[in-house]
């Protein structure tokens, strides 16, 4: 549920896909980020919170992603995109 309010759709595609991943995924995840990203950023993506938890922190999070979704249109000098800067 939280992958529908993040993406602000009731789309249950991208759900059902997950559970058809493989079983390795989380190793697979791994090898994929590593491609992407720098040790130092991995350690920082590793710290944030997880779709999937029932806590504070991670409503915190998707309320502020579906905020910045609802913003990207804004000019980025704006109050609102910088206040969503930081």
């Amino acid at each position: 549920m939280q992958l529908m309010g993040v993406e602000g759709t009731n789309d249950w595609e991208p759900i059902f896909n997950t559970f058809l991943l493989p079983k390795n995924k989380e190793r697979l995840f791994k090898e994929v980020r590593k491609n992407y990203f720098t040790e130092e950023e991995l350690k920082i993506i590793e710290r944030l919170p997880r779709m999937g938890s029932d806590d504070k922190l991670t409503a915190k999070w998707i309320e502020l992603i579906k905020d910045i979704k609802c913003n990207l249109d804004k000019d980025p000098a704006s109050k609102k995109a910088q206040a969503l800067a930081f």
